[in-house]
């Protein structure tokens, strides 16, 4: 499996490890910040550490411009950045895609298009490793993924109801997407 290592890196570190993948330096942001959020989809090898940094401004200096000074200290498999990426985006480079799809031993498969109401779910299965359909409801609830735009939230609530999530693991599912391993969902890969 591969990694991405760095140590103390800046954002130019980790955008020329991604080179291959995006060149949306606002994309890498709202992958770290995702996995940073959700540290349980690290495995128990893996860290994250991003530190944001504010430059001091002296008095009389131009106050208008401001950018955060970030260092990064990452040990992550490269096959999850990208889950991550393509699951948040889904505007990846076809070298994402093929790379994700070697690391998954899905090259001579089927590729699918995956639309917003699966990549909520996905998302949520990503987060909730195997996961049966009742942890997958959120109806009327909090809406879960606000890292996305979601069909299902109105005024960040969830409307995803029990015939919608069931219908959506069916279709992920003959997809070969997911996996039902005695009721318990999961990514295939």
């Amino acid at each position: 499996m591969e990694y991405i290592c760095i140590q103390n890196g800046n954002k130019i570190d980790v955008m020329r490890e991604l080179a291959d993948f995006t060149n949306s330096g606002l994309l890498v942001d709202k992958t770290f910040d995702f996995i940073l959020k959700h540290k349980e989809i690290l495995e128990s090898e893996e860290s994250i550490m991003l530190e944001k940094k504010v430059p001091k401004i002296r008095c009389g200096e131009f106050m208008n411009y401001v950018s955060l000074d970030a260092k990064y200290s990452i040990n992550i498999r490269k096959s999850l950045i990208i889950l991550v990426m393509l699951l948040l985006d889904a505007s990846l480079t076809k070298g994402a895609v093929t790379t994700l799809a070697g690391m998954a031993g899905k090259i001579s498969q089927t590729f699918y298009m995956i639309d917003d109401k699966e990549r909520c779910l996905l998302l949520d299965l990503l987060i909730n490793k195997k996961s049966t359909i009742d942890v997958l409801m959120h109806h009327e609830t909090e809406c879960v993924q606000n890292d996305i735009k979601c069909p299902y939230r109105d005024r960040y609530i969830c409307k995803r109801g029990e015939l919608q999530v069931q219908n959506l693991v069916n279709e992920l599912v003959e997809k070969q997407i997911i996996v039902n391993k005695s009721g318990r969902y999961s990514l295939a890969f």
